[in-house]
């Protein structure tokens, strides 16, 4: 047993985390999942909402005092990895891969490209093709990466959809 749940008196601590989903079928079948204090918040001004429209009638809404409005914020598709073995041969690569969501489901392709650059980043036609990637260790190694495109992306998903990638070994996505 995780000592992380266990409560003083030795016993298992049962949490439980109530969310509530919010849907605007309107728009692409839309969703957001409310903590329980938004949600609370949200009910808060949906009550005072009701008692203005109970004592003063119908009155117009801007999106800031919508209750059920929330502004739209990043939402993952999912994770395309790709393989740069070829780089070290010097080789570029230029590939489809599935955007898996954390379900495992594929949800599309990312269309990429990854080139060997020369030091300021051009296009250098001098990159040799290496036989043994061996030669490259403790040297610097340039490469540009090129999203060409996604396709198959579900149209629920597909609005204002960027990439961001990491490197094995970075801490931070580019």
């Amino acid at each position: 047993t995780n000592p992380a749940l266990m409560g003083k008196d030795g016993k298992m601590i049962r949490s439980t985390e109530v969310s509530v989903e919010v849907s605007h079928t309107a728009i692409h079948d839309l969703k957001w999942k409310w903590d329980y204090e938004k949600f609370m918040n949200r009910l808060y001004i949906m009550r005072e909402h009701y008692g203005n429209y109970m004592e003063y009638g119908s009155y117009d809404v801007t999106k800031a005092e919508d209750p059920f409005y929330d502004p739209p914020e990043h939402q993952m598709v999912g994770v395309g990895n790709i393989y740069l073995e070829s780089l070290a041969f010097g080789l570029d690569i230029d590939e489809a891969t599935p955007i898996i969501d954390y379900k495992g489901k594929e949800q599309g392709e990312v269309l990429v490209e990854i080139l060997p650059v020369g030091a300021n980043g051009s296009d250098d036609p001098n990159i040799p093709v290496v036989e043994d990637p061996d030669e490259l260790l403790d040297k610097r190694y340039d490469f540009m990466v090129r999203v060409k495109g996604c396709r198959g992306i579900p149209q629920n998903l597909a609005n204002d959809v960027f990439v961001r990638f990491r490197c094995q070994l970075d801490e931070e996505d580019c």
